[in-house]
């Protein structure tokens, strides 16, 4: 029951990325350089040319694409072509400015460990990657209780279930009990998931809209390169999670003052797959053509909105559950405590 909306968030992600990846080009464009792309000067015939070629050479020809875009260059102002290169260069630096901004690598898998579905709505809402040295030694994360943290996500996802099983399958039978009672207010855990889902979507909508109204110079007959790195998020926070996992299994009944030999090596693959993924963002990003620096920074505005969501969001879970294993450690004391001084 825990991991099934984990895969329906997944399947949900591949056919997004499947749909994003159809976008149409030279359709659309931002609306800073829409009229001088495509009415000022030669721009009008170098579409109708491109038109013509795609025509009878196919859309994925890649010289159709490049005899289109010289042609709209050597069609602009030099004044124009300034402008859109300071949006590249602001463009470039958004993914490791974000990363810095997002949560670290380490609490996005700690996050997706205790609270699947909330982690992984996060991950996509913060595609970023703050990412560490890999091979260092560092302190483990003190195991948690999962159960009392996810108590009130499971609890949520179980009445869910029966709803789904109501309306569609007939069933009445009401959800089990759970051991526990959901640590949070309903209402908080529906203003979170709220507030989460709406990040992704925002990140999602933000890149289909990057991926239709401009091209990659090295890739300018590809419209799914945006997508691609929303989704490339997944591998380093799955490594992550991975160490994560074998950490908590592995130090539970051990001494040891550092990370188990296992956790280190998955850990510092994650950290290498975030770097890769840093670099993959940077070099796409640094590559996108026709749009201008007004537009670009609302393009990271609203990556920069999505990623302070998710890592408030992140902050506050983390934050909550020390707070609820201190309450319960506390709890245990002082019931020891009492029972030795009868």
């Amino acid at each position: 029951m825990r991991w099934l909306p984990v895969f329906l968030v997944l399947f949900s992600v591949i056919t997004l990325f499947i749909y994003g990846s159809n976008a149409e080009q030279f359709e659309h464009w931002y609306p800073f350089y829409e009229w001088t792309l495509t009415q000022e000067g030669e721009a009008p015939t170098c579409l109708k040319e491109h038109a013509d070629a795609v025509k009878i050479l196919g859309p994925q020809n890649s010289m159709t694409c490049k005899n289109l875009v010289s042609c709209i260059y050597n069609n602009t102002k030099e004044i124009d072509k300034a402008d859109m290169s300071s949006a590249l260069v602001l463009l470039g630096l958004a993914p490791t400015v974000l990363g810095q901004m997002g949560p670290t690598l380490n609490h996005k898998a700690q996050l997706c460990v205790q609270s699947p579905i909330l982690g992984l709505l996060c991950v996509l809402g913060a595609p970023s990657i703050a990412f560490g040295m890999p091979w260092a030694r560092t302190t483990p994360v003190t195991p948690t209780n999962a159960n009392a943290f996810a108590s009130g996500e499971m609890w949520f996802f179980s009445w869910i279930s029966w709803a789904f099983n109501c309306i569609f399958c007939g069933r009445m039978q009401k959800p089990a009990q759970q051991t526990e009672p959901p640590t949070q207010s309903i209402w908080i855990i529906l203003l979170k998931y709220s507030l989460a889902v709406g990040a992704a979507v925002n990140v999602f909508l933000n890149a289909w809209t990057l991926s239709r109204q401009t091209i990659v110079s090295w890739k300018c007959t590809s419209s799914y390169l945006e997508f691609l790195w929303l989704s490339l998020t997944l591998v380093p926070i799955c490594l992550a999670v991975v160490a994560t996992s074998v950490e908590r299994s592995e130090s539970t009944g051990s001494g040891s003052k550092g990370r188990p030999l296992w956790s280190r090596i998955f850990y510092s693959l994650s950290n290498i797959a975030g770097a890769v993924h840093v670099l993959f963002g940077t070099v796409m990003f640094s590559s996108v053509l026709f749009i201008g620096t007004l537009d670009a920074l609302g393009v990271v505005g609203r990556l920069t909105a999505s990623t302070l969501v998710c890592q408030f969001i992140t902050a506050l879970e983390l934050e909550r559950v020390e707070d609820t294993e201190q309450e319960l450690k506390d709890a245990g004391n002082s019931g020891a405590g009492s029972n030795s001084g009868r």
